[in-house]
This record gives C-alpha cells, structure tokens and sequence, in this order.
C-alpha cells in the first residue's frame, strides 16, 4: 500500500465497557471494509483496563485523570500534560480523523486535536450524553447518536446511527441452535440474565429467589467466578432448567437464545438489544454517570421495546416478569419497526471517501 493512499484514524478512548466495547467494535468493521484504514487507539490507563482486547488493537497510553473524582486542580494539571502527549502523538501518526468515545480518559486527545485543527467526530450512545463530548460536540464535524432525544442535549450537529456491536462480529445461530449450545430446551422460552460490566448482584439475588415454579429456562451470566457454581446448585434444588456462566465472551450467542432479557441499561447492551431485537426487563445501574442509565431505560420503555423496573424496586420482580410475558409480541413488534439508520462505519468510510473492501491496524507504541 502506498505511503499516499494510507488514511490514519485515532480513537480517544477509555473508561467502562460501554466506551470501550463499542470503539473495539467500530475498528473491527473499519478494518475489515477498507485497505486503507489504520487505527490507533489512545487514552487513559488502556494497559490496565480490563474491557480492552490489548491483544487486538495497537494503543498508546496518555495521561488522564477525571476533575470530578479526586483532586480537581491535580485532575487538570495531569490533562494538560495529556494534551502534549497527543499533541506529539497527532505530530507522529498524522491522523485523517479522530474518533472520540466519551469519557475524560478521551479529553486529551480530543483537546489536542481541536487545538491542532484535526477533524473529529464523537460517538455518543447514551440518551444523555456525558460530560466530555457534550462539552466537544461544537467543534465536532458531528456526533453519532442512538436516540433521536440526544439531540436536544448537544451543541452541534448530530447524526443518527446504528452502533457498532461488539457480539455481532460472528454469524447468527438461529434461536434452537443457540438454545442447543448451552445445553438447554430448544422449544422452551429463555431468560437471558446479565449484568453488564457493572453492578450484577442485586439482579443475580433477585432472579435467583424468584418463585420456582417459573414457565421459562434461564441463561445467567452473573459476573463472578464464585457465585456460578452458587447460582448452578440453587436453581438445581429448585428443579429450574439454567445454565449458568460467570462470564461470557460469545455474547451473539447468548442474545440469540434469549426470548426475554434480564439486564443493565448501558447504551451497548441496548444498542444489542436493538439489534437483536429482544425484549426486555430494564433495571438501571443507579451508580451511572450522572443517571445516564435510567435515563437509557426511560427512553426505551417509553417506545414500548422494554419494561423499566428501579433496582429501588427489585421486590417487584415476579410482577415485572408476569407482565413482560403478557407483552412479549408487542415489545418485539416495539423493536421490528423502528427505523433502521446507516451503520456508524459506513458514515466515516463515506465521509472519507472509503469504499474498498478489507484492511490492517497500525502498528505504532
């Protein structure tokens, strides 16, 4: 490939999962639509942060502190220095684009890039969107969003978008297959339990005291090594069919199994849930920036796709669930209509001028 034809792209990013997962998801489809793509990623404490595939992607890691948690002078003393780093960064790679994910372990790079006068774009998931690219979004060529309401909270121009999903990397099982896999009924209705990268134990509690005598089989993913084999003994006492995981990486396949899911209202579990079009049972991680995840889950319970219970009401599970069965056509029939928008990466490739058909990531320390 010749040194002209080459088109950098970094990604400023950090944090949870929810920033994480989808950026690695985004490259993933980048890289396999076009030749000419190279992607580094840059953020805060990347070398120890536990959702990002460091095998996978080549990163450089930048100094980042956020000035809402701790000292806010030191916070803004370790984000100048960040600034510089990307700076020489942005010197180096000579990026064609910037991609930023949210999050203050992105402020650095995006602060630089501005500076620089680098073209940039912000993804932003979330209904409400956080701090960072609310506060970058006036520079940005635009911000992708997943629900038309974010809009209203941004400065600049936004587009409307399919997120890139992590899990959909893979072909589909059809629904018996994927039933089959986890060695459970392939005709019986079945409950997906996870609690995303967060806060799973109030839901793992919750669903595992529910009445016995239930019409459905569970696949629950709990987060923690020591309570699945827990979890495993109690439903088997209880003469409930489960297949219970600690963690799972092949999430395409559990999604496929599921009728009805049980989880978090993060914008990536949403973003699979839209996509995959499952009904569920919202209960929002009330630790969340800012309440961004019930504010997800109003949304979303609102076009009808889900049911939002508050983690204030768990006790109201079993009635959540009576419910969720009685409305289960209607909550798909909520997800199959809405409007399909164009995928994030065919928004950058066109805006690029992309349109070959495979690629590599770059390979910068």
């Amino acid at each position: 490939m010749s040194e002209e034809n080459k088109k950098q792209i970094l990604f400023a990013v950090g944090g949870t999962g929810g920033h994480i997962l989808p950026a690695e998801a985004l490259a993933h489809m980048l890289i396999e639509e076009d030749p000419q793509v190279e992607i580094l990623f840059a953020g805060g404490r990347l070398s120890m942060n536990p959702y990002f595939h460091r095998d996978q992607f080549d990163y450089r890691e930048v100094e980042a502190e956020s000035p809402f948690r701790g000292n806010p002078l030191k916070a803004l003393l370790s984000l100048r220095r960040g600034r510089r780093e990307c700076e020489e960064l942005i010197d180096s790679f000579s990026p064609s684009l910037v991609v930023g994910f949210g999050s203050f372990y992105s402020f650095p790079l995006l602060w630089a890039a501005r500076k620089k006068g680098i073209p940039y774009i912000l993804v932003e998931s979330n209904a409400h969107p956080g701090r960072v690219n609310r506060l970058f979004s006036l520079g940005a060529l635009y911000t992708a969003i997943q629900f038309p309401e974010t809009a209203e909270r941004l400065k600049g121009e936004t587009r409307l978008v399919q997120m890139p999903i992590w899990s959909k990397r893979k072909e589909k099982l059809s629904k018996p297959a994927a039933k089959k896999h986890y060695g459970l009924d392939p005709d019986a209705l079945t409950l997906l339990i996870f609690g995303g990268s967060q806060g799973a134990d109030p839901i793992n509690e919750a669903v595992s005291t529910l009445p016995s005598h239930r019409p459905f089989q569970l696949l629950h993913i709990c987060g923690t090594e020591e309570r699945a084999p827990l979890l495993s003994q109690r439903y088997k006492e209880q003469g409930v069919r489960a297949h219970v995981k600690s963690y799972e990486e092949e999430m395409d396949k559990a999604l496929a199994a599921a009728d009805l899911v049980i989880c978090r209202s993060g914008a990536g579990t949403l973003a699979e849930l839209i996509s995959y079009r499952i009904p569920s049972i919202l209960i929002p991680w009330p630790g969340a920036a800012e309440n961004h995840q019930q504010k997800n889950a109003e949304i979303f319970a609102k076009r009808g796709g889900a049911i939002l219970l508050l983690q204030s009401e768990i006790h109201r599970l079993p009635q959540a669930l009576e419910e969720a069965q009685l409305r289960l056509e209607m909550m798909r029939e909520a997800l199959s209509t809405s409007e399909k928008p164009e995928d994030l990466s065919f928004q950058i490739l066109k805006g690029l001028q992309m349109k070959t058909p495979s690629a590599k990531i770059a390979s910068h320390h």
